[in-house]
């Protein structure tokens, strides 16, 4: 059984100046695609505009978008083409 591995931004965090990974995650209720800062875990509502007043600052456990509690995933391939991302923004 193969794993999804956890694919990540080219574009580094810029809540920790850049020494962190934006790693990207989906709600597996709404597939919204969400990335987080490895780091510190700030939680960016866009991931093709991450910008600092583009963080979610309600429950890290709640979607933002749907509101279901505990459904992050690490978000595949065909969600992050659905909501945008082509293979050159993230690794």
């Amino acid at each position: 059984m193969s794993s999804i591995p956890v694919r990540r931004l080219i574009q580094r965090c810029p809540c920790c100046k850049g020494d962190g990974y934006l790693e990207l995650f989906s709600c597996s209720e709404c597939k919204k695609v969400f990335a987080i800062c490895e780091l510190v875990f700030t939680q960016f509502t866009d991931p093709l505009d991450i910008k600092m007043d583009k963080v979610y600052d309600g429950d890290p456990k709640k979607c933002e978008n749907c509101g279901a509690v505990n459904k992050l995933q690490i978000a595949n391939d065909y969600e992050l083409a659905a909501c945008g991302l082509k293979d050159s923004d993230y690794e």
